[in-house]
């Protein structure tokens, strides 16, 4: 089964990360919201709260990692170690 990662910072934009999740699971794709702040609910940039399924951490094997867009949701993402070096794992792999 081919496995997603959908990376979630606070601020991220609600409809880039849902409507993804929503439609590869309807695809029968094997899809994990990851939250990268530490916590298991990440809220969006306007207010909706959102219960991650897992927290980033040690990466799973996945075939594709998807960044919601926002601001200031992409800027967390990019500034965070943890989301750096999942995806340079990713690159390596």
């Amino acid at each position: 089964m081919t496995k997603a990662a959908v990376l979630l910072a606070d601020g991220f934009e609600e409809i880039e990360a849902i409507t993804i999740v929503d439609v590869l699971r309807r695809g029968a794709v094997g899809v994990d919201m990851l939250a990268t702040n530490g916590r298991d609910e990440v809220t969006g940039d306007h207010g909706i709260v959102v219960r991650a399924d897992a927290r980033l951490g040690t990466m799973d094997p996945y075939d594709a990692i998807i960044l919601p867009g926002g601001h200031p949701g992409a800027v967390a993402l990019r500034d965070n170690d943890a989301v750096i070096a999942a995806l340079q794992e990713m690159d390596a792999a």
